[in-house]
């Protein structure tokens, strides 16, 4: 098959385990020869050979071209993958390519389709032979969270902090609350945003977003007094912070009349979308830092989302 052919090309591996051609800009490796338990037929008696190698888009696509036993194509993550290859951004780990003993794709379609969309190549490893009883156990573990690997970094609050963060990367791209989530980062994208990021700042908005976490959800909450404190942290924390008492305030403060809405919506067996919610939270913020009293806390249906004021992102 030619796509076999072209792999032989690149990587010249044998079941004895000594050097091969290595693909340009990768180290020489030995391939890994694995003898999987006998079966019955003798297609599933060949033995699994694992290399490392350069896939460059033609040898993808020959790949693709021999067809795949494997699930329906993500569109959306292709996409994403092949961004990633596109800019650099992609990592070798040790996940593979994987084959069955006819040469059919069992395992990596999504990656393959994203290289020949970017039109760059990828270095990865490659597992040919895989008997086709053994796909059963493929992606079979828990996959890790965005906030298992913030987790992983030290983080603290992690789960608050990935919702957060990601309903805050959300709302930088497009300047609106996104209810439909169909604007949404991948994890690679998330943790880069995070790395660019102040670990306290996430701390004093988990602090804040948890006193008023009876009026609003947590993740949210949090993830408003993050936008909130770029512009002001010490006004981001009284905001909060009479959010959460209520005392003290006039009757047409923006505070008191967006807690009074988000207390009639916690008792309200329907619920008012995240989108509104978040709208009301902005307008209120926007009406608190400039001074100005209000009779009634409303956004309109054909009102635009509040943006909020004060805020240069190239600051």
């Amino acid at each position: 098959m030619k796509s076999l052919a072209l792999i032989e090309q690149h990587a010249h591996c044998n079941i004895q385990g000594k050097k091969m051609a290595a693909p340009v800009g990768v180290e020489t490796s030995a391939a890994i020869s694995i003898n999987p338990q006998k079966e019955s037929t003798t297609m599933e008696e060949k033995e699994i050979e694992i290399v490392l190698m350069t896939i460059t888009p033609e040898m993808a696509q020959s790949l693709i071209d021999i067809g795949s036993p494997n699930r329906p194509l993500r569109k959306q993550r292709v996409i994403r993958y092949a961004d990633d290859m596109a800019a650099g951004r992609w990592v070798l780990n040790t996940e593979s390519i994987k084959t069955n003993p006819i040469g059919e794709v069992a395992d990596g379609n999504h990656r393959l389709n994203a290289c020949v969309m970017a039109g760059v190549p990828f270095t990865t490893f490659f597992a040919r032979n895989v008997p086709n009883s053994a796909f059963v156990t493929f992606d079979s573990g828990i996959g890790r969270t965005l906030a298992d690997k913030l987790y992983m970094r030290g983080v603290k609050n992690a789960m608050t902090v990935a919702g957060a963060l990601t309903s805050v990367w959300a709302y930088d791209q497009g300047g609106v609350w996104n209810d439909s989530q169909n604007v949404r980062a991948t994890h690679r994208e998330a943790l880069a945003f995070y790395k660019r990021t102040s670990p306290r700042a996430w701390d004093d908005a988990v602090t804040h977003g948890r006193l008023v976490r009876k009026l609003m959800r947590g993740t949210h909450a949090a993830a408003a007094h993050y936008i909130f404190q770029r512009v002001s942290p010490g006004k981001a924390d009284e905001f909060f912070l009479k959010l959460h008492s209520g005392a003290n305030l006039h009757e047409d403060s923006a505070i008191l009349l967006l807690r009074n809405r988000l207390t009639a919506n916690a008792a309200n067996d329907q619920k008012l979308p995240s989108s509104m919610i978040m709208g009301l939270v902005f307008k209120a913020w926007n009406l608190y830092l400039a001074g100005k009293g209000i009779k009634q806390l409303r956004l309109g249906s054909n009102e635009p989302f509040p943006v909020v004021e004060g805020f240069n992102d190239e600051d």
